[in-house]
C-alpha cells in the first residue's frame, strides 16, 4: 500500500497504523511518501509508527529494490 501525501499528513498516520495491523502486513509494505520530509524525519517517523516513510528520493531507492 502506498500513500502519497502533501502538506500536513500527521493526522492520517494512525489510520495507516491500524490498517497495517488489521491486514497483518509488514511495515515495509505500507509506504507513506511525502516530498517535504527529510531523510531524518522519515527515519524518525518510521521508528515511531512502524511504517515506512519516504521522500521522493528514497521512494525511488526503495522501489528499485523490488525490481
Amino acid at each position: 500500500m502506498i500513500s502519497l501525501q502533501t502538506g500536513e499528513f500527521r493526522s492520517e498516520i494512525e489510520k495507516y497504523v491500524q490498517l497495517r495491523k488489521r491486514l497483518g502486513i509488514d511495515r515495509t509494505q505500507v509506504i507513506v511518501c511525502n516530498p517535504d520530509l527529510t531523510d531524518e524525519q522519515a527515519t524518525g517517523l518510521g521508528t515511531m509508527y512502524g511504517l515506512t516513510f519516504l521522500n521522493l528520493r528514497t521512494l525511488r531507492v526503495h522501489l528499485a529494490a523490488f525490481t
